[in-house]
């Protein structure tokens, strides 16, 4: 099949990470069970930080996330603050650990933003989990296969971009084919523009590979039924990609 490999600049590099959990719409299955849920006003107090992460403050949100960092949703935007603080460099490793912490305690949002961490080889130098035998683009898949397998749209969105980093644009038409089902926007104009310029023997392998993968998903639990008969009732599908819209997507 043809491949047109000098196209994929677009997917991989010029996409937008948001950087909120209320702004990705994470479905609830990806939060957290390995720990108690914080208490109300612990969620409180880990939004209030979530908010002076956003708002770059970062001095704040540590001060309100260390006295919970029991909790995944806290060790993630402590893990973020860390990170990003220019005023504390000496604190990226520890930020490394927290995120992965909570990751490893099955928080869905430390899925998502360790993936996409690795995935764009932010701060890559104090990425402690980096290894000769495990890249950047191995480690983004890892994580971001996590959220996608859970039907986290944002996590399949970046999971193409893996995918095509790796060259394998059948892979990535099918994952933005399911971000584009489960509500990304940018996924869907992608869909619908064909930006991956696949020829149509290709299309249909990568819209087969999403189809078989939610009625696999609807078979497996009726939540999942539920949730794919909703999808579908509000008219989204895995057969988006069209080429009558070439022009609305810059390739390059």
């Amino acid at each position: 099949m043809s491949l047109l490999l000098g196209k994929m600049n677009f997917i991989c590099e010029s996409l937008i990470f948001p950087l909120l959990p209320q702004k990705m719409q994470i479905p609830p299955t990806l939060a957290s069970q390995a720990v108690a849920e914080p208490a109300p006003w612990e969620q409180e107090q880990i939004a209030q930080a979530a908010q002076a992460f956003e708002s770059q403050e970062y001095a704040k949100a540590i001060a309100l996330l260390l006295p919970l960092a029991q909790y995944p949703a806290a060790q993630c935007f402590l893990g973020m603050a860390y990170l990003d603080d220019p005023l504390q460099p000496g604190m990226r490793s520890q930020g490394w650990k927290s995120l992965i912490a909570s990751a490893h305690a099955g928080f869905g949002y430390a899925w998502l933003t360790l993936g996409h961490r690795y995935l764009t080889d932010h701060d890559r130098g104090s990425q402690i989990e980096v290894t000769e035998t495990q890249d950047s683009v191995e480690q983004a898949r890892y994580w971001l296969s996590k959220g996608a397998e859970q039907g986290c749209a944002y996590s399949q969105y970046f999971l193409s971009q893996c995918e095509c980093k790796e060259g394998d644009l059948v892979a990535a038409a099918k994952w933005l084919s399911l971000a584009a089902t489960f509500g990304h926007e940018g996924a869907s104009v992608i869909c619908d523009s064909n930006a991956l310029d696949l020829d149509s023997e290709s299309l249909g392998i990568a819209q087969s590979q999403a189809l078989e993968w939610l009625n696999a998903k609807s078979a497996s639990s009726a939540e999942w039924a539920v949730r794919i008969a909703g999808i579908s009732a509000r008219g989204r599908n895995t057969t988006a990609f069209r080429r009558d819209s070439l022009g609305l997507v810059p390739l390059h």
